[in-house]
C-alpha cells in the first residue's frame, strides 16, 4: 500500500505591521508517524526575513524534544527549515504546526495592505524507517498592516416645500367711477430637521365698483418632499500588543539540595494586555562556573517550553546561577524576550546567596555547539575522551518525565533505581578504569532488574501507564549506554 502524502501549509490570514516581526507556524497533516522534515520557504515580492538569534525557529507542542533549525540564503531569497529528532522521536499522526518561524519585516519596510505571498518547496519527509513519504503543499500570505478601519455613511436630508397661492378679485361699477383695492400677503416658514425647508405664499386682490360685482377666487397649493438620511459610523481596531515580560521569573528560583538531579524549572510572570494565552520558549542556558562532570550537559529542553537544570554546584565556589534566556509569543504576532536566573547555592545557611560571575558556559554541554546555532548537543558513552556512560544515565534517569513519576512507586522498583544511582555515583568518582567497568556491569544489571519490576508493576497496574512507558525509555537508554560503554575497545 503507498505511503499516505503528507501536506505541508503555512497560514493564509497573517499580517505584519511595517518594520515589526511575524511568528510564521508551518504545519503538517500526517496519517502516519514522521520522523523528520525539510523544506524551503518564500515570500513574493521580498519583504521578510529570518530574525537573526536563537528565536529564529522554535518547535512547537507537537515537537517537543525536536531540533528545529532555519537558515536563510539571501541572494535566492529562501528560508531553509529543517524539524529533526536526533533521539529517534517521531512526529505522532496529526494535524497542527510543528516549527515556528519568526520574520521581520526590516530593511525597506511594506507597504501597507500589500499582500506578500508565501510559498513552500523542496519539500523532504522521512517516516520512522526514513523512507522517503509523499508531499503536497498549501501556500499562505501576510498582509501588510495589522490595523483594520471600517466606514459606513448614510445621509439623510429631509426638505418639504409648501406653497399656497389664492386670489381673489371683486369689481364694482358706480356711474364712471372704478375702484381698485390690491392686497398681497406673503408668508414664508421654514424648518430643519437635517435639512427641512417649509414655504407658504398667499396673494388676495380685491377690485369695487357699484354696479358689476365679479368674485374670483384661485387656490393653487404644491407640496415637495425630499428625504436623505445621512449616519457616519468608524470602528478602529488596534494592532496587537506585545507581552511584557519585564515581570518575569524563575519557579523555583533555587535549587537545593546539589544532588546532580535535574529539577524542572518554568518562566512565570509573563503577562499580555489582551489577555492572549502565552508561550515560552527556552532558547539557551548558560552558567557562571563550569559543569562538574566533564561532556554532561547541566540543561535539558533548550528549544522547548520544557526546561530542566541539574541541581549541582562547585562545593568550594561560591554557589551556582544559570541564565535562562526565554521568547515569549501571544499567538498573534506578539512577542517578547528576555532572561530570569535560578540559584544553587553553596549550602542553606541563612542569608547564603549565589554570587553571580556571569554567563560564562554553555550549560548544554562544554565544547558542544550551543543552541544559538540551532544544534541540540549529543553525547554518548564511550572511553577516552568520551563522556563517561554516567552523563546519558544520568540523563535518562534525571529526566522531568521520570522525576515526575518518583512519588507512588513500588518499594521494589523505588529500591532498584536507588540501587542504579548509587552504583552510577560510584563508577563516576571511582580511582581507575578497572574499577570503573567492574561498577559498570553491576550498574547495567541493576538498570536490567529495574526494567523487568517496572514491566511487572505495569502489569499490575501498580504505576500509571505514562510513567511506566518514561521509566521504559529512560531505563533502555541507560541500558544502551553502559552496554556501549563495556563493549567499547
Amino acid at each position: 500500500m503507498p505511503a499516505a502524502v503528507v501536506t505541508v501549509s503555512v497560514p493564509a490570514d497573517l499580517c505584519v505591521d511595517p518594520g515589526a516581526t511575524v511568528d510564521v507556524p508551518v504545519s503538517l497533516e500526517n496519517a502516519g508517524a514522521v520522523r523528520g522534515l525539510s523544506f524551503a520557504l518564500q515570500d513574493t515580492p521580498d519583504e521578510l526575513q529570518l530574525v537573526s538569534g536563537p528565536g529564529a525557529a522554535a518547535c512547537t507542542v507537537r515537537t517537543p524534544g525536536f531540533t528545529c533549525t532555519a537558515n536563510e540564503v539571501a541572494a535566492a531569497n529562501v528560508i531553509n527549515g529543517v524539524v529533526l529528532s536526533f533521539a529517534g522521536d517521531a512526529i505522532a499522526p496529526g494535524a497542527g504546526p510543528i516549527v515556528t518561524l519568526r520574520l521581520t519585516d526590516g530593511g525597506i519596510a511594506c507597504t501597507p495592505a500589500q499582500p506578500i505571498a508565501l510559498t513552500i518547496a523542496n519539500v523532504l519527509a522521512s517516516d520512522v524507517d526514513n523512507h522517503a513519504l509523499p508531499t503536497q503543499v498549501l501556500p499562505g500570505s501576510v498582509r501588510c498592516g495589522c490595523a483594520t478601519t471600517t466606514s459606513t455613511t448614510t445621509t439623510s436630508t429631509s426638505t418639504t416645500t409648501t406653497s399656497s397661492t389664492t386670489s381673489t378679485t371683486t369689481s364694482t361699477t358706480i356711474g364712471p367711477t372704478t375702484t381698485t383695492t390690491t392686497t398681497t400677503t406673503t408668508v414664508t416658514a421654514t424648518t430643519t430637521s437635517t435639512t427641512t425647508t417649509t414655504t407658504t405664499t398667499v396673494t388676495t386682490t380685491s377690485t369695487s365698483t357699484t354696479t358689476t360685482t365679479t368674485t374670483t377666487a384661485t387656490t393653487t397649493t404644491t407640496s415637495t418632499t425630499t428625504s436623505t438620511t445621512t449616519t457616519s459610523t468608524t470602528t478602529t481596531t488596534v494592532a496587537n500588543g506585545a507581552p511584557d515580560c519585564s515581570g518575569a521569573a524563575a519557579s523555583p528560583v533555587e535549587l537545593f539540595p546539589p544532588n546532580h538531579k535535574f529539577v524542572a524549572v518554568s518562566v512565570t510572570g509573563v503577562t499580555d494586555s489582551e489577555g492572549d494565552p502565552i508561550s515560552i520558549t527556552v532558547t539557551r542556558v548558560e552558567q557562571d562556573e563550569p559543569p562538574a562532570t566533564a561532556g554532561c550537559p547541566d540543561a535539558m529542553g533548550v528549544g522547548t517550553g520544557a526546561l530542566a537544570l541539574r541541581a549541582e554546584r562547585n562545593g568550594q565556589g561560591d554557589g551556582r546561577v544559570y541564565h535562562v534566556h526565554f521568547t515569549a509569543t501571544d499567538g498573534r504576532g506578539g512577542a517578547c524576550s528576555g532572561a530570569v536566573t535560578v540559584c544553587v547555592p553553596h549550602d542553606q545557611r541563612p542569608g547564603q546567596a549565589c554570587d553571580d560571575g556571569g554567563a560564562l558556559f554553555d550549560s548544554t554541554g562544554p565544547g558542544a555547539t550551543s543552541d544559538r546555532d540551532g544544534i541540540v548537543p549529543l553525547v554518548a558513552g564511550g572511553k577516552g575522551d568520551a563522556a563517561p556512560p554516567g552523563c546519558v544515565i544520568g540523563l535518562a534517569l534525571g529526566s522531568p518525565a521520570t522525576a515526575a513519576c518518583s512519588a507512588g512507586r513500588p518499594a521494589t522498583l523505588a529500591r532498584w533505581l536507588t540501587t542504579v544511582q548509587a552504583l552510577l555515583a560510584r563508577a563516576e568518582t571511582a580511582p581507575n578504569a578497572r574499577h570503573v567497568k567492574r561498577l559498570v556491569k553491576r550498574l547495567d544489571r541493576a538498570i536490567r532488574n529495574a526494567s523487568r519490576v517496572a514491566a511487572r508493576a505495569d502489569e499490575r497496574g501498580a504505576i500509571s501507564t505514562p510513567c511506566s512507558r518514561a521509566l521504559a525509555d529512560a531505563l533502555a537508554t541507560a541500558h544502551a549506554s553502559a552496554a556501549r560503554w563495556l563493549t567499547a575497545p
